[in-house]
């Protein structure tokens, strides 16, 4: 194995693709792998997927700013848990779009998300934010 403990290993790549209406102009992918052992609280591998540009799926519907970022634990079993986000914006021509942010992890099951809906027109501008987070609700009886 060419790295030791302490060292990492990188990779980093590029994509464009179009297919039919499917137009990726450039995604970039980046992947580390922490080498050796590593303790359960710091991550063995992480792995970043982003656009650099606007990437439509059907003509007048494209996300922008998509990121995913991923952190992969090894547990003391020998599993592995996944931590992370996802954010974008999703654009449905110059009158809707709609802000999202999630966020994972599951080694203790917690998750969250929030999104912000903004439309725009001659006579109504408006915007919607929603947050969800899981949690225990109190009993009322």
């Amino acid at each position: 194995y060419p790295c030791v403990t302490g060292e990492k290993a990188t990779i980093t790549a590029y994509l464009s693709a179009k297919v039919g209406e499917l137009n990726i102009d450039r995604l970039e992918v980046s992947a580390t792998a922490h080498c050796g052992v590593v303790p359960p609280t710091a991550p063995k591998y992480q792995v970043s997927v982003r656009t650099t540009s606007p990437v439509t799926f059907v003509k007048g519907l494209s996300v922008n700013n998509f990121a995913l970022h991923g952190d992969v634990f090894q547990t003391a079993t020998g599993g592995y848990g996944f931590a992370g986000s996802v954010t974008g914006r999703i654009d449905a021509g110059d009158s809707v779009g709609l802000e999202v942010f999630y966020t994972f992890d599951t080694r203790d099951g917690s998750w969250s998300a929030d999104t912000t809906m903004e439309f725009t027109s001659p006579s109504l501008d408006a915007n919607l934010t929603l947050s969800l987070r899981p949690g225990q609700c109190p009993d009322t009886g």
